[in-house]
């Protein structure tokens, strides 16, 4: 049809200030890119002021100035009369609506200031918005609320109402100075004088002190205001101005022509109607496109959590009714008197009683103890069930093993490696040495060495063969069913021949063993590369072989993570596995390089496992009978040979399940902060051996707050100190089913004799808000111990607010004078300080990394993903049902691409309507420590959508068993999560944030790797020994 489509705005919407009322309640947000899309996509846009003018052709060069002008249809004018100053006060009137909140905070300190000085002369009078309660406190302050947002209706009555002086403040930002002056026009018509902000509506229409006052800052403002209050004549002249000024120019009825004039012209210019930036335009209709389906998305969400809201509703009308119903019953009689029986057959406090009770713990604890044994059943075929294993002793091997060390040359090192052999290898073992032409003096220290040891056989080629032929005689002359390849420049550590034979012994189809080492390839701890070359790892001087191995077996956690390729330089094999695929390929390989992964990738082919017992450590100073070079050339060649006899594609993904490998991963990470640990128990062993300290910690069940106590417990006992556990009888069957191998000492004792038990201490420390009373008896005792509260948590927050349970955990916090109390986290110190005013220790953040550690080595990247969550329904503040509803919606929209595993409860389904529940996912339950690490080790993802988390533990153990982590921001998560670098940090009050921040990660393979292993990587300084080292500071130091 050719008609030319015309915006029109008033209002610069798009700028509106941070304070601004409409900007905080979000009322226009909705509507920007629309009200944008609009003005790029109109033929041409009118706008009232030029200011507005600059701003909005920035979006449409075809951008018109049409003035808002009086509206003499709507408005009358009063005539302004002459009145001298009586005892009447002089009224100072404001008319706005709340959206003008703060231009009255800008002019209140000069209200005020009019007010000391003519407190009797004046009143104030606001229409509209409210004034704040400080000015409201004046008894010449008036406030008139809106009667009414009809523009018409309004101006009926404002017409009505009589006032000596108006005022029209603005503060001065773009939005303000893009309006147009129609309070200019509102006040003149009521005959009254007005003073108003220099700003752009006012500057080009008011000639100062003809038509109207202006005023820039404060004190102007006094003095214009006083002026027109002292001078009735000026009021009168600058009113009677206003009017004349509103005839001669702005009456819209002299100035209706204008709109039409325009409308012709925009009409009749054909060239107005070319489109303006057609790239611009596009990409503004994406972005508002984009926009609404995200406000849709709010609004369908909302609609779910109403849908959910609604359900619970139901679902507790019903349940009341229920009650109703029980307690009018028959039964509910029985019940009644069945409980007037139990209280005589067992009074309150009676012996009988407290025995029922012990009975009914018992009986509990042995319920924890089948469930656990049933969970296990469940588990089964999900997990892979941890090896039983204690890792940190060894038994001695009692079959015959063969070592074999091949050596060419490089004397020093084969006295070395021989007598790290003879020193820390335990008997029943062989030593074949297969010297490879050595030169005379080494050949003569070999042919001397047979009386060193008790079983030596000594092989000899006068002319070097090269290392794969070398090796092959060792192997054809061994008659043991197990044997060690052991390069001649190693050296080895306490037990290591033990621990290999337990590990090649753990599985039948276990074939060949591999260690780690300071520079072996794939094997090499703390780094792996160096300058692109592999890294060397020389250990300091203070540190030896026989130092090094053994805090690398005291801190492996056992998880032999099989690989396809293991090292030469010590291997372990069964005679078994040679029987079948035979010797290393001479033909190929015969100079050594690329030997040992040719064995490895024929092994796999034929179904042996190949692993590395993560406990040994054997030093390594890498061969000396070829130079870099050489080594480098025939590594090159032979690589060739590799690809060409297995494929390159084979050799490229076996290269990439070596690196990166979950596992090693976290056992390099691990092995990095080896010395740290061990310094930090160094200085707790010199600084607070021989202390004693008592955690409270009455818990019948596993948790997370129990778990933190007993890791750091374990920690300070490194350290010298006396740590023991106090908690109730009656809750021992539960306790000891829950942490069946405990190694801290508990004493299991009633309430009222903690107070007797804790004189033996020197400190003695409150674990929850309840148990902070019951170290009252404490303070009062001559030389008492210590005390001391660990704030795990802000507990106010995890109950209803203002209730008894609520105002409970507040009042613990200052139940106790003096006492030291120490918390996790700077948020949780904040949190304290702002909401009770005290400030306690911050001893930092802290997970088990011995326990919780990857244990299964999953190749990145892989698909289906797999999310974890943990649901519980028992604590509110984890948002268990805007987790489902989360997961829900990803299940709905990814299916069988993602796996969904839920634990924290046993059986979520009587908690949470049906169809909430209705989207794949497997529930495991309630979990152990062990099942927990063994469930986040093969997790891609842990979700934990809680309203906030002091700390987030279950999120710390996931990123120390290599799962990238998803976290609320509200707390102190954020702490050890660096947004998209090691885990995403999303709004939990928000579910679109949410839901895409765990798409992205489902998406984006390369972000969940990089956070995957950037996390494994951070999370490792978080080791237990340095909080427990700070809590021992914060009892104490002074």
């Amino acid at each position: 049809m050719n008609k030319p489509i015309i915006y029109d705005i008033d209002d610069l919407l798009f700028h509106l200030p941070q304070n601004h009322p409409e900007r905080k309640n979000y009322r226009y947000t909705e509507s920007l890119l629309p009200i944008i899309e609009s003005i790029v996509e109109a033929d041409c846009v009118t706008v009232t002021t030029q200011n507005l003018k600059n701003q909005v052709q920035l979006f449409n060069k075809n951008t018109f100035v049409l003035p808002n002008y009086f509206d003499d249809y709507l408005w009358k004018l009063k005539k302004p009369t002459f009145e001298e100053r009586t005892k009447r006060p002089i009224i100072i009137g404001y008319m706005g609506t709340e959206t003008h909140e703060e231009d009255i905070q800008y002019i209140t300190p000069v209200l005020k200031e009019l007010l000391d000085r003519y407190l009797h002369e004046i009143e104030i009078h606001f229409w509209g918005v409210k004034p704040s309660d400080d000015l409201m406190e004046f008894v010449n302050i008036k406030w008139h609320s809106s009667l009414t947002y009809n523009y018409v209706e309004f101006a009926n009555y404002f017409q009505n109402q009589s006032v000596d002086i108006f005022i029209a403040p603005l503060v001065d930002n773009l939005f303000n100075r893009s309006k147009s002056p129609l309070k200019y026009f509102e006040y003149s018509s009521l005959g009254t004088p007005s003073v108003y902000s220099n700003l752009d509506p006012f500057e080009n229409i008011i000639i100062n002190k003809y038509n109207g006052l202006l005023a820039s800052n404060h004190h102007e403002w006094f003095q214009q205001l006083s002026l027109l209050i002292e001078n009735d004549e000026l009021r009168y002249t600058i009113s009677s101005n206003a009017q004349e000024s509103i005839i001669e120019k702005w009456l819209l009825s002299k100035n209706i022509g204008k709109w039409k004039s325009l409308y012709e012209k925009i009409y009749n210019t054909e060239e107005l109607f070319s489109k303006n930036n057609v790239a611009f335009s596009n990409l503004v209709k994406s972005i508002n496109d984009q926009y609404s389906t995200l406000i849709q998305n709010f609004k369908d969400e909302n609609n779910i959590k109403d849908q959910i809201i609604q359900a619970k509703d139901q679902t507790i009308q019903s349940e009341l009714f229920e009650l109703n119903e029980i307690k009018k019953s028959k039964l509910w009689k029985i019940v009644l008197i069945l409980r007037e029986l139990r209280i005589k057959l067992l009074p309150i406090n009676s012996r009988r009683e407290k025995l029922a009770k012990y009975f009914f713990y018992f009986l509990l604890g042995q319920r924890i103890k089948i469930t656990n044994r049933r969970k296990k059943a469940i588990l089964t075929d999900l997990l892979e069930v941890k090896r039983n294993i204690n890792c940190h002793s060894v038994k001695q091997h009692k079959e015959h093993i063969d070592i074999i060390v091949c050596v060419h040359n490089a004397l020093d090192d084969i006295k070395v490696c021989l007598e790290s052999i003879k020193k820390y290898t335990s008997e029943p073992y062989s030593l074949i040495i297969v010297d490879d032409g050595s030169e005379k003096p080494t050949q003569a220290f070999l042919e001397n060495s047979k009386y060193d040891f008790p079983d030596y056989k000594l092989i000899r080629n006068d002319v070097a063969k090269g290392y794969t032929f070398a090796a092959n005689m060792g192997m054809k002359v061994s008659k043991a069913e197990y044997l060690i390849l052991l390069n001649s420049d190693t050296i080895v550590g306490p037990d290591w021949i033990d621990r290999l034979y337990r590990a090649i012994t753990l599985e039948t189809k276990i074939g060949i063993v591999g260690t780690l080492s300071n520079t072996a390839s794939w094997q090499s701890i703390p780094e792996l590369e160096n300058n692109g070359d592999w890294a060397k790892n020389l250990l300091p001087p203070s540190i030896s072989v026989e130092k090094m191995s053994q805090l690398v077996s005291n801190y492996s956690g056992c998880t032999y993570p099989e690989v396809p390729l293991l090292n030469g330089f010590c291997l372990m094999i069964k005679k078994e596995l040679i029987n079948e695929i035979g010797y290393l390929d001479e033909e190929n390989f015969g100079q050594g390089y690329g030997e040992e992964d040719d064995f490895n990738i024929r092994a796999g082919n034929a179904g042996w496992k190949k692993v590395i017992a993560d406990d040994v450590y054997v030093f390594h100073s890498q061969s000396k009978s070829y130079s870099h070079e050489a080594r480098y050339k025939l590594s090159a060649q032979n690589s060739e040979k590799l690809a060409k006899k297995h494929g390159v594609i084979n050799i490229a993904n076996f290269v990439k399940q070596m690196n990166p490998n979950r596992i090693m991963e976290g056992i390099r990470h691990r092995s990095r902060i080896l010395l740290e640990r061990e310094e930090i128990i160094s200085q707790g062993n010199k600084h607070f051996n021989g202390r004693k300290i008592l955690f409270v910690l009455p818990v019948i069940d596993a948790g997370g707050g129990a778990n933190i106590i007993i890791d750091e417990s374990r920690a300070m006992r490194k350290m010298g100190v006396d740590v023991q556990i106090f908690n109730f009888k009656k809750f021992k069957p539960g306790f000891s089913q829950s942490y069946p191998n405990l190694d801290v000492p508990v004493i299991y004792e009633n309430e009222e004799n903690l107070g007797l038990l804790g004189k033996e201490f020197d400190a003695v420390i409150a674990s929850a808000n309840y148990s902070v009373k019951w170290l009252q008896p404490l303070q009062n005792n001559f030389n008492k111990p210590i005390l001391g509260y660990y704030i795990q948590d802000y507990e106010p927050m995890m109950y209803p607010n203002g209730s008894l349970e609520s105002e409970k955990a507040k009042e613990s916090y200052t139940m106790i004078d003096n006492i030291k109390c120490f918390t996790k986290t700077n948020w949780n110190q904040e949190t304290l300080l702002n909401g009770i005013g005290i400030k306690p220790n911050v001893v930092g953040i802290s997970v088990n990394i011995d326990l919780y550690r990857p244990l299964k080595s999953i190749e990145y990247g892989l698909k289906p993903t797999t999310i974890v969550a943990m649901i519980r329904p028992s604590s509110p503040y984890r948002n268990p049902d805007f987790t489902l509803s989360v997961l829900k919606k990803i299940s709905n929209k990814y299916g069988k691409n993602v796996d969904i595993w839920l634990f924290g409860t046993h059986d979520i389904k009587p908690y949470f309507p049906a169809d909430l529940l209705d989207f794949q996912w497997k529930q495991l339950g309630k979990l152990t420590q062990n099942q927990v690490a063994a469930v986040v080790s093969q997790a891609d993802i842990f979700t934990d959508f809680s309203t906030y988390q002091a700390m987030g533990l279950t999120s710390l153990e996931s990123l120390a068993c290599g799962s990238s982590v998803i976290v609320p921001q509200k707390g102190g998560s954020k702490e050890f999560v660096k947004h998209k670098y090691n885990g995403m940090i999303v709004d939990t009050t928000n579910f679109q944030d949410c839901y895409e921040s765990l798409e992205e990660l489902i998406n984006n393979d390369q972000l969940r790797i990089e956070l995957q292993l950037n996390g494994s990587k951070d999370v490792v300084q978080y080791f237990p020994e340095r909080a427990a080292f700070n809590i021992l500071k914060s009892l104490f130091w002074k």
